[in-house]
């Protein structure tokens, strides 16, 4: 290696021309040039009339007959022959372009071509005999705007081809356009540098056409378009490389044609750029004098550890040349640096790690779930993507989202929507499953070359390789209306009703719901991410940018170093380079509560109402029973370049007493080796058993190193017994069991499972139609109330229980079912059934209240639309209580109260009306009776002869009260207590 001191300054020589040449021989002998971006020319004489990578376009008004077409020769009676070639070797148009009195533009259009300035175009034309002299017209414009064709809609537009290079016989005289063929020749010059676009020829006539004054007949031949070059540049090569810089070397082949005004280099780090131009994101630009053709320009202050992409440049009045892009790597720093690994040194698994709202299960892991490559999360489902390309799918199953297609295999991402999830595969198809109320797993037909999904509320998005972006499902917000000429996209994201993309030149665009707020000429974005009401953009140098309307939108203040980001519907994450998380925004579901010890994360993936992440970690596969064990081989790594020295291994918090280790045989570890060590899981209880791996050294910027050691034992499923229903109606009923024995291993779910069909009749979680009701508790009887069952159907169910590892049912033999009661109507019963006598009764008295129980022995619920008395004496009964419209569910009951109060003497009779719509009995009829009397009529009563111990009584008997009189007197009280006496009153006497 050259040592730094060798190096010339930046921008400085390192020998005259020609001896720096001669060193630079040998670098270069092998070296390829890579030339300018130079177009190709076009060479045409139009021998086959129009050329078939020519367009085109008569725009002429009214519209005629013809349009560019093969010359037509004098030989064959025509106008003239070909400038060269065969006669007709020439392409023409004539006054037919348009009809009667027209405005003629018809439109001859180029292929494709990049242009420069100092290109030139010629062209030789010329129109028909002086006497037969009509005016004409041809421009020849120019469009920079690449592929396009646009002219316009009308015959005077011109779209993109509003640069006008030349025109003959601008002015329309009659005898202006050449009678011979002539040539005319343009040099294209104010250019802002190299343009894509094409040239076209234009007949342009006004007062035109077969009856107007003007237009006759134009013809061209022999058009040539030559381009200037761009220089040419060999291969760009890097040496002398160091954790802080490189010498980049640059061969200038050759000039273009045109001198070499500017020359150099321009470099990124290629995580910000890896396509580095002149004025580019992150880029930095160093130019050397053009008059040496080879150089070598240090690149200093760089990162180290760190890739680099760098290209050479070069620089004439045709534009700038780039070489190929080379792309290097600094050394690392001279320190040490550490990494865990495995026993071969290749990179730990990665486990999955859930956290936030479990009410569907959505965070229950599956135990065997390891070195995922895509996450999901939808509202109540998760799915993964396994290392075999099958997807695992948890959580909520309402709807279909987590039941995935037969067959479906090559998966290499999935994205999950609010009810439904879509699929994108090897070979770049996609697949859609789940809710289906807005067409959103309608997958477009022929749908092909995807190479990337995002699934909102109810819509899906696909990318695909030419850089365009398909979308259908829900359009409320117009979430699935693309936006007309979107291409170069690198990147998509969705959420609830807002789609978002990345382009090619790290700008964002979004439609549908879009949250406010997008920075202005926000450019140079690497990675994007879409909440509810908020986008995140991860910028080149590790920064989020975030808009909208929630906390979400509101990032940390200095967070950094950021890798990867994700967006839920009201919280946003940040993985550091570090693996750390960092989280804000709205924690309503415990997304904020990140798992204690999370670290080492690679990936991460949240929704409305949970989050997944994957992370590093020292992963035990192989499952040992409690009091078995299983021994695996990691490594300590120096990925450094200067010795580590390791002070401390050891396992710390969790399960630690179900692992153990042996320390490595060395404590200084060289840079570039390693020192493998043992770990042994000898789990003494069943389930998912943890602890921290936590390594000590002198590694700067990890010097207390934890990973995370996961392992899971195998242990007895949980025993359930006792299956039964009870409390059966035609719409609901219990379920209950007994859940005995967790096996050695914590019940993370219990409850029941049941299905109409009889293809899962010994039911499954997984099964066809299955619906999953959940039991809170561990072990133990418990019961689950079923409703919302349909009447007269058999329905199977079995009870479950979930470890961590495994789910284990009831061990009945045969199927498990109850069948709901068919539903029959409304029936009425009163007790009592008849009526009721309500005996003698004085006149004007109320007795006390008679109560009528109505009771529903039927199926449906019983409507009671009105309770009446009627009757000649109806009068005389009131109700008293239930008298309104009430309704009575099966098996329930209802009263009503009724008294007597008879108005008149003698048996007063009336009737009692339930109305209701029992089919048998609407109208239900009970009798009410009773006696009215009355009593004897008394006046006058008076007291005479009154002497200390005596007197006299008198009163006048009116009336027996139609009844015969058994006792007649007078009573006495002989109180001042008791000045109205009755009989049995205190200290009264009675004298008959």
């Amino acid at each position: 290696m050259i040592p730094l001191s060798s190096l010339p300054p930046v921008g400085g020589f390192l020998a005259p021309k020609h001896a720096f040449r001669s060193v630079m021989l040998t670098l270069f002998s092998l070296a390829l040039p890579v030339f300018g971006a130079t177009t190709p020319p076009i060479v045409e004489g139009f021998n086959s009339g129009v050329p078939t990578d020519w367009t085109v376009k008569n725009q002429s008004s009214p519209l005629g007959t013809n349009t560019w077409a093969q010359g037509d020769p004098n030989s064959g009676g025509g106008s003239f022959i070909a400038r060269s070639g065969a006669n007709n070797s020439y392409v023409a148009a004539d006054y037919n372009s348009g009809a009667s009195v027209a405005t003629i533009s018809n439109w001859l259009i180029s292929p494709q071509r990049t242009f420069n300035n100092g290109d030139v175009i010629s062209f030789y034309t010329r129109t028909k005999n002086a006497q037969d002299a009509y005016a004409d017209r041809l421009e020849l414009r120019l469009s920079q705007n690449g592929a396009s064709l646009n002219v316009g809609s009308t015959d005077t537009s011109v779209g993109d081809f509003g640069w006008l290079l030349l025109s003959v016989n601008p002015t329309l005289s009659p005898t202006g356009y050449p009678t011979a063929w002539t040539k005319y020749t343009v040099t294209v010059a104010g250019l802002s540098g190299p343009t894509a676009g094409r040239f076209a020829l234009r007949y342009f006539v006004t007062d035109g056409g077969p009856q107007g004054s003007n237009s006759n007949y134009v013809a061209i031949d022999d058009l040539v378009y030559s381009p200037v070059g761009q220089p040419t540049l060999g291969t760009a090569t890097v040496s002398q490389i160091t954790e802080s810089h490189a010498g980049l070397n640059v061969y200038v082949v050759g000039n273009g044609g045109s001198a070499v005004t500017e020359q150099g280099v321009v470099y990124a780090q290629t995580f910000i750029n890896n396509n580095p131009q002149i004025g580019g994101t992150g880029v930095s630009q160093r130019t050397f004098p053009p008059e040496f053709d080879s150089f070598q320009i240090l690149a200093e202050s760089l990162s180290p550890n760190t890739s680099y992409t760098f290209k050479a440049f070069a620089t004439n009045a045709s534009g700038t040349a780039y070489s190929a892009p080379v792309t290097f790597t600094t050394l690392k720093a001279m320190e040490p640096d550490i990494e865990i690994a495995k026993g071969d040194a290749s990179p730990l698994s990665t486990e999955v790690v859930a956290w936030g709202y479990n009410g569907s299960g959505q965070t229950n892991v599956p135990f065997d779930l390891f070195d995922a490559s895509s996450l999901a999360t939808g509202d109540y489902h998760s799915a993964a993507v396994r290392p075999d390309g099958t997807i695992a799918t948890w959580g909520s199953t309402s709807y279909g989202q987590s039941t995935l297609p037969p067959g479906l295999a090559n998966v290499v991402a999935v994205s999950e929507g609010w009810l439904h999830s879509v699929a994108l595969t090897a070979d770049g198809h996609v697949y859609a499953w789940g809710t289906n109320t807005n067409h959103q797993t309608e997958v477009p037909a022929g749908l092909e070359g995807v190479i990337a999904i995002a699934a909102g509320y109810d819509f899906s998005l696909a990318l695909k390789t030419d850089g365009t972006v398909v979308a259908w499902g829900g359009n409320g917000f117009g979430q699935t209306t693309v936006p007309d000429g979107l291409s170069g996209v690198t990147a998509i994201a969705a959420s609830r009703y807002v789609a978002v993309a990345l382009r090619n030149d790290g700008s964002v665009i979004g439609w549908g719901y879009v949250p406010p707020g997008m920075p202005e000429g926000l450019t140079g974005v690497q990675a994007i991410a879409a909440g509810d009401g908020h986008v995140l953009a991860l910028m080149p140098n590790g920064t989020v940018i975030a808009w909208g309307t929630t906390s979400a939108a509101t990032v940390p203040e200095g967070l950094s170093d950021v890798v990867s980001v994700a967006a839920g519907s009201s919280n946003s994450f940040a993985i550091k380079r570090d693996g750390s998380v960092v989280a804000w925004g709205t924690g309503s579901y415990g997304n904020l509560d990140l798992p204690a010890g999370l670290n080492g994360v690679t990936r991460i993936a949240t929704g409305a109402t949970h989050t997944l992440a994957t992370r590093r970690a020292i992963l035990f596969h192989s499952q040992p029973l409690p009091g078995d064990s299983t021994t695996l081989t990691f490594s300590i790594q120096n990925v450094g370049r200067v010795p580590l020295d390791v002070t401390s291994v050891s396992l710390v918090g969790g399960n630690v007493d179900d692992f153990s280790l042996t320390q490595p045989s060395a404590t200084s570890i060289a840079d570039g080796s390693g020192q493998t060590f043992t770990v042994t899981f000898a789990p003494t209880y069943g389930g998912r058993r943890t602890t921290t791996l936590q390594v000590l050294s002198n590694d700067p910027d990890e010097p207390n190193l934890d990973v995370a050691v996961i392992g899971y034992a195998i242990a007895t499923p949980p025993a359930i017994t006792s299956p039964s229903i009870t409390q059966l109606t035609a719409t609901s009923a219990t379920a209950n069991a007994d859940v005995t024995a967790d096996g050695g291993s914590e019940i993370v779910e219990r409850g029941f499972v049941y299905s109409t069909s009889y293809s899962n009749s010994m039911t499954t979680l997984n099964g066809p139609g299955a619906v999953k009701v959940v039991v809170s508790g561990t072990t133990g009887p418990y019961s689950a109330a079923l409703s919302g069952l349909t009447p007269g159907t058999t329905y199977y169910y079995r009870p479950f229980a979930s470890t961590s590892y495994t789910t284990a049912y009831s061990a009945n033999s045969s199927p498990l079912f109850f069948t709901t009661p068919a539903l029959t109507p409304p029936d009425i019963r009163v007790n009592p059934p008849t009526g009721r006598y309500f005996g003698q009764v004085e006149r004007e008295t109320t007795t006390a209240p008679t109560t009528f129980v109505i009771d529903n022995v039927g199926g449906t619920d019983l409507h009671i639309s009105s309770i009446s008395i009627t009757g000649t004496n109806a009068d005389s009964y009131s109700i008293t209580s239930g008298g309104g419209a009430s309704t009575i569910a099966p098996a329930g009951q209802g009263s009503v109260a009724v008294t007597f109060t008879p108005l008149t003497t003698g048996y007063l009779s009336a009737t009692l009306t339930i109305t209701s719509d029992d089919p048998d009995q609407s109208s239900y009829t009970l009798t009410l009776g009773g006696t009215g009397q009355s009593v004897p009529a008394l006046t006058n009563p008076a007291a005479t002869n009154p002497t200390e111990t005596s007197a006299t009584l008198g009163a006048h008997l009116e009336s027996d009260g139609n009844s015969t009189i058994t006792e007649i007197g007078f009573i006495v009280s002989t109180t001042a207590a008791n000045p109205n006496p009755t009989l049995g009153g205190t200290g009264v006497l009675k004298y008959l």
